[in-house]
């Protein structure tokens, strides 16, 4: 990953080429060289090392906050991030601001409130890091659910979807199918989300593609699992899907199943 490259991860990969004796210097100061198989590789931990020192130097509070974030998307919204903590807005970008410094994060300068993760290596730890905390603890499990419950509370707080992307929206509906009926008006809920992100797909018959198959058959597999979803919903969403130029009655038509 070129984004994560760096003198560190060049020196890091050479001494693990000298620790396994590819690379040899003998007495006589003479360099030999042996070509390491295909599948030789270093541990991907070099890639977040300084990113991960640079966590466990914040105060908790701010992990906390950190793995909030992560846990909302590789790029998350402070206000968020402001009403899963009950803080005010400007204290958390107060916080983010200051973990900014360390290199951790960046400002999306083209959106309000908007930040990202630097390091798409640490973003990843992070997120399997407190995954793996969850599942040792009841505490921390009951931790992510409220974590979720709260996301979703502020996705539904907003008066307009078309606010969020994509890659948000399907993280909501990740979160959702993972907490079922732990949400209030789950159902309602879930179809909205569908019905906002298949608005998006299928705008032409040119734009119906296989993401909007997999979107159709997501819909069928909720019914299919018994989410109490009424029918009618159902139909609802795939008849404004159809009043999108027709597009549904396109992919319909290929695959009547």
């Amino acid at each position: 990953d070129n984004d994560n490259f760096s003198p560190l991860v060049l020196k890091t990969y050479i001494k693990g080429l000298i620790d396994k004796r590819f690379i040899v210097i003998n007495s006589n100061d003479e360099l030999k060289l042996l070509k390491p198989p295909k599948d030789f590789a270093i541990s991907d931990e070099i890639f977040y090392r300084n990113e991960k020192a640079l966590f466990y130097n914040l105060s908790s509070e701010h992990q906390d906050i950190l793995e909030s974030a992560a846990n909302y998307g590789k790029k998350f919204n402070a206000q968020a991030l402001s009403f899963i903590w009950n803080v005010d807005l400007i204290k958390v970008i107060n916080i983010l601001e200051y973990i900014e410094e360390t290199g951790l994060i960046e400002d999306d300068i083209n959106l309000d409130n908007i930040f990202q993760f630097k390091n798409s290596n640490f973003y990843g730890w992070l997120k399997y890091n407190f995954r793996k905390k969850i599942n040792t603890s009841q505490d921390l499990k009951q931790k992510e659910i409220e974590f979720n419950k709260r996301t979703i509370d502020f996705v539904f707080s907003k008066p307009d979807l078309n606010t969020f992307s994509n890659d948000e929206i399907y993280s909501f509906l990740d979160k959702l199918k993972r907490l079922g009926d732990k949400v209030d008006n789950f159902e309602d809920k879930i179809v909205k989300l569908y019905f906002h992100i298949a608005k998006r797909v299928f705008k032409t018959p040119e734009e119906v593609n296989g993401e909007g198959t997999l979107i159709l058959k997501d819909i069928f597999e909720i019914i299919q699992y018994n989410h109490k979803i009424h029918i009618n919903d159902l139909f609802n969403i795939l008849e404004n899907c159809i009043k999108q130029n027709g597009s549904l009655k396109v992919l319909l038509s290929e695959d009547e199943n």
